[in-house]
C-alpha cells in the first residue's frame, strides 16, 4: 500500500487540490483558488509544477533526521523544508489551544 505523496505519483490528489481551491474562493486569495481549479481542468497537474514542503514546528532540533530524509529522496519533485523551533513549545501549544477554545465560547 502506497502512503502519502507516493499514492498519486508524488502529485497532490485531485480531491485535496479541489478542497484547497474551494476554501480559497471565499478569501482575499480567491484568484489563487481559481487558478488551481483552472490548472486542474485545463492543463492537469504536472511534476514540473509541483514542489513538496515539509513544515516542522518543534522545540527540538530535527536537523539530522530532516537531512537524512531529504538525502534519501530520489524522486523528481523539488523538496523544501522549513523548521520553526520554539522555546517553550508545550506552553505555546497549550496557550494557542486555550485561546481558540476560550475565544470560541
Amino acid at each position: 500500500m502506497k502512503h502519502g505523496l507516493a499514492r498519486n505519483d508524488e502529485l497532490p490528489s485531485p480531491h485535496s487540490l479541489t478542497q484547497f481551491a474551494e476554501r480559497l474562493l471565499s478569501t482575499v486569495d480567491s484568484d489563487v483558488g481559481e487558478a488551481v481549479l483552472d490548472m486542474q481542468l485545463l492543463e492537469g497537474v504536472r511534476p514540473d509544477s509541483v514542489g513538496h514542503l515539509m513544515f516542522l514546528f518543534t522545540s527540538s532540533d530535527p536537523s539530522r533526521h530532516v537531512i537524512a530524509d531529504l538525502q534519501a529522496y530520489s524522486g523528481a519533485v523539488p523538496q523544501l523544508t522549513i523548521t520553526l523551533r520554539v522555546q517553550g513549545h508545550k506552553e505555546f501549544i497549550e496557550n494557542a489551544y486555550e485561546g481558540v477554545t476560550v475565544g470560541a465560547s
